[in-house]
This record gives C-alpha cells, sequence and structure tokens, in this order.
C-alpha cells in the first residue's frame, strides 16, 4: 500500500444523515476513524516483516507531518504517488504513514465529539415541543396522584372513628407513593422537587399548582 492509498479520507462522504434515528446515526468523523485504523494495520502489516528482514533502525522525521495529516483527514487534496522505493525506503515511509495516522485519529476523535455534541443540541431543539409536552403530561400526572392521596387522607381521617381504622382497600399506600405535595416525606422529596422546578421552567403554573395538590 503506496502513500497516495493512504489519501482515501479525501473520498469520504461528510454529509450528515437525515436519518433522525440516533441509532443508525453515524458521526462523519466516526467513519473516518474508522478508515484510519483500518489503514494503521494495512500498514503494520506491511511495516512488521520488513523490520524483521533489514532490522534497519530509523528515526521518523517530523517535517511535512502537518499536511500529511491534513491530506489523512481530508483536509487538503493528495498528493501524486511517489515513485518506487527501496525496502529501506519503504520501511522508513511506512513508519512515518503510522505516526501521521495515529495523529490523524486523535483528530478525528476529538472531531467525532464535537459533531455528536452538536447533533444532540440539533435533536434537542427539533423536540423542544414535544419534550416540554411530555414533562408536562408528567407534571399534570404526579399532581393528580398528589390531589388523590390528599383527598384519599382526608376520607380516611373522617373514615376513624374513636382511634379505630377500618379495613380500607390499599390503605397505607400514601407515603410510599410520595405522599401530598405539602408531605416533607423523603419518598415524596423528588416528587415536589420536580414540580418546583416545572413551574420554574414554565411547564406547569404556579396556579396550576396549587389548584391540584
Amino acid at each position: 500500500m503506496r502513500q497516495g492509498e493512504l489519501q482515501v479520507a479525501k473520498n469520504l462522504t461528510l454529509a450528515v444523515p437525515t436519518n433522525a434515528d440516533s441509532g443508525n446515526w453515524t458521526a462523519p468523523s466516526d467513519k473516518l476513524t474508522d478508515e484510519l485504523r483500518a489503514l494503521r494495520s494495512h500498514a503494520l502489516e506491511e511495516l512488521i516483516p520488513l523490520e524483521n528482514d533489514s532490522g534497519a533502525k530509523s528515526q521518523i522525521p517530523q517535517r511535512g507531518m502537518s499536511a500529511r495529516v491534513a491530506q489523512l483527514l481530508g483536509d487538503t487534496p493528495s498528493v501524486d504517488h511517489k515513485p518506487e522505493f527501496n525496502a529501506a525506503q519503504r520501511m522508513q515511509e511506512l513508519r512515518e504513514q503510522i505516526v501521521d495516522i495515529d495523529c490523524a485519529i486523535k483528530i478525528a476523535i476529538a472531531r467525532s465529539g464535537i459533531e455528536h455534541a452538536d447533533r444532540a443540541r440539533d435533536l434537542a431543539a427539533q423536540n423542544d415541543s414535544a419534550w416540554r409536552a411530555l414533562q408536562r403530561r408528567r407534571a399534570l400526572a404526579i399532581m393528580e396522584m398528589m390531589k388523590a392521596s390528599r383527598q384519599i387522607e382526608a376520607m380516611r381521617q373522617q373514615t376513624i372513628s374513636g382511634g379505630m381504622v377500618p379495613n380500607l382497600p390499599l390503605d397505607g399506600f400514601t407515603l410510599k407513593l410520595g405522599g401530598a405535595f405539602s408531605d416533607a416525606c423523603v419518598t415524596g422529596h423528588w416528587y415536589r422537587e420536580f414540580l418546583k422546578q416545572a413551574v420554574t421552567l414554565g411547564i406547569i403554573t404556579e396556579k396550576e399548582l396549587s389548584a391540584n395538590v
């Protein structure tokens, strides 16, 4: 595999998929990272036999590395293929390529993080109305449950006679289900906190909260 073959990045399609299913979406830089790792594997497969045969030792020059990495990432056009080399020159070229690929992989991984973050923000913006509607639905359900719990406890108190409590179906679940909004029970802490934050964010109104819990 020659230098020109390592410039496949320029041929990659970097368009973001239109499929809204995040489970089927792949970031462009994720695909590029896979391509680069495959190139590294092929370069190693060619390099190892050459090193075993020649045992040649040479340092990896850094000159021009930035330009070579940019070509791997598809940021700049590829250059013309180099002519054939002897074994020692080919081995040196492969060593340089592996260093270039490692650098390109690090950059591609960093870019992938940015692409995923951008996509997450875009999807959040697209789903904002539906998200808020679902949160409101949950808030209304919690308020309804707390209102029912308050009414159940009030009826329970009315039913007690001389300290005697009759066998009421499903009695004793109020605190386990979060209690009433004013209760300071531990199990209801996050229910109450959720409703308070829902008011702050405008999901429900203070009037709705006070009227329904």
